[in-house]
């Protein structure tokens, strides 16, 4: 369902729900939030801005203008349920068919997952050997780590300093 944000007062809360971003053409955008009118906010600045991860929602942005896009909300929901009802529909819209435009390049979610999980590899300097991951987190929970600081050395190409190893985005 289509919302009019001119009903809603700034800081007002919807609760969680589920959302999507779209344009006449049904290039989509899937997300969740708390606060639908301060996330809206939020990707507006930074689509506007260029700052932030960039990603190919501030693509669209920048080729057909902010004012040529809707945002609807698909499901509203709790906060337990919220992040796996989003990939739910990013996974539904996805095996559609439907353009996607959430990731440019493998991020994090701000919750805490890639919509896209990919393996990550982990190297030292003195072997070609390597482990791998299934995903991102699961690396994380291997070696104790925040998900964002495994992420932070991938990014950065830096070893980590306490276990010695390069962490990568396998190929």
């Amino acid at each position: 369902m289509e919302y009019d944000f001119s009903t809603i007062q700034k800081g007002e809360s919807l609760g969680y729900v589920v959302y999507r971003i779209c344009n006449d053409a049904a290039t989509f955008y899937i997300g969740s939030t708390k606060n639908l009118y301060k996330r809206r906010q939020r990707h507006k600045s930074e689509a506007l801005l260029r700052k932030g991860h960039q990603t190919q929602i501030h693509d669209l942005v920048a080729r057909i203008g902010w004012e040529n896009l809707r945002f609807e909300i698909i499901q509203k929901c709790d906060a337990e349920t919220a992040i796996q009802l989003e990939q739910k529909w990013f996974e539904r819209y996805r095996d559609m068919g439907a353009p996607l435009c959430n990731i440019k390049e493998p991020i994090v979610h701000s919750m805490g997952r890639l919509h896209t999980p990919k393996a990550v590899t982990v190297h030292t300097d003195e072997s070609e050997d390597f482990d791998l991951y299934s995903s991102m987190m699961d690396c994380a929970k291997s070696y104790g780590i925040p998900h964002s600081l495994v992420l932070y050395y991938i990014r950065n190409g830096r070893k980590h300093p306490k276990h010695n190893v390069y962490f990568k985005f396998a190929e």
